[in-house]
């Protein structure tokens, strides 16, 4: 079974208006981190407690927030490697 989640905030045009700015900036500055820790595991990287104090400061997050932003990116690519798998079988058709 897959379970999705989501927030949904039911707000008034005027808290939309304060909360709207500062909702897109931390989307943005999580998705730097993202692609930021992307990279630095691509170049074989381990994630380990120095590689986590480089990042958050500088991005201005906390180490909460980053290890939420690791634990994002590795979920997705944990789904594009099932989902690769999948693909592969659905490729190759029902096996004889």
């Amino acid at each position: 079974m897959i379970r999705t989640f989501e927030t949904r905030l039911y707000l008034r045009t005027s808290d939309i208006s304060c909360l709207g700015p500062v909702l897109c900036e931390y989307a943005s500055v999580m998705a730097r981190a993202e692609r930021l820790l992307l990279a630095r595991l691509k170049a074989e990287r381990v994630w380990t407690g120095d590689l986590k104090v480089s990042f958050y400061q500088p991005l201005g997050l906390s180490a909460t927030h980053l290890d939420m932003a690791y634990r994002k990116l590795m979920a997705k690519l944990s789904s594009v490697a099932e989902l690769a798998r999948e693909r592969l079988n659905d490729l190759q058709g029902p096996s004889r």
